[in-house]
């Protein structure tokens, strides 16, 4: 076990080092609506982590917590609305598509990581993020790194977090 454990460290701590080598830090934002609640990671949350380790710069990284905020759509409107980047955990029983979450509320369409198609996901219906992300950080880590900065590492491929096309 320790040994399996330290060769995950040892592959996190390699993909952090290609995400330094990042000549910009893009913005990001996560969650999306459920049941009128915006959910989002505050700060030192397990995921706004993985952000930061990935090269980016998360729009709620000064928020104290390692939980998890419940916001109205208007705030992370006015936050968020110019973030490159939205990364989203769905659990959809089909292919995600830029038209199916525009299904899920008209208003999606209005960030900007909506309209530049930069848009982070897992399918979770699919992809077995809830079963196996745990236990892979180091996966994890390099599936955000790569959809930040595909050009740091182009010949990866994705197993949870893939760009939305």
């Amino acid at each position: 076990a320790r040994g399996l454990f330290k060769n995950i460290v040892q592959r996190y701590n390699d993909v952090q080092k290609i995400a330094k080598k990042a000549a910009y830090k893009p913005t990001i934002f996560s969650g999306h609506l459920y049941q009128g609640i915006w959910y989002t990671s505050m700060g030192q949350n397990y995921m706004a982590n993985y952000y930061e380790n990935a090269g980016a710069d998360y729009i709620y990284k000064k928020v104290k917590g390692t939980g998890t905020m419940n916001l109205e759509f208007e705030r992370v409107y006015m936050d968020a609305s110019n973030a490159e980047y939205w990364l989203l955990i769905l659990n959809h029983p089909g292919e995600l598509t830029y038209n199916v979450i525009k299904q899920m509320d008209e208003r999606y369409c209005e960030f900007a990581a909506f309209k530049n198609r930069k848009i982070i996901c897992t399918n979770a219906y699919s992809s077995l993020f809830f079963e196996r992300a745990e236990q892979e950080p180091d996966v994890v880590l390099a599936d955000l790194t790569y959809a930040l900065h595909p050009d740091l590492n182009p010949t990866y491929q994705p197993v949870y977090f893939k760009t939305l096309k």
